[in-house]
């Protein structure tokens, strides 16, 4: 059960820190550097949560 949360929750975090971070920072040629931030966080973010419950 906690993985098929993961499974879902994780792409979502993913897509909602690009979109914030493309809010704040609307520059295109930072798309990649969004991106892979938005993965480092999403991934970090999901260890802590499904480590904590």
């Amino acid at each position: 059960m906690k993985y098929l949360i993961a499974a879902i929750f994780y792409p979502t975090t993913s897509v909602l820190i690009v979109l914030g971070l493309d809010y704040l920072f609307p520059h295109k040629d930072m798309l990649y550097w969004k991106m892979g931030l938005s993965g480092v966080v999403g991934t970090v973010f999901n260890r802590f949560w499904l480590w904590e419950k």
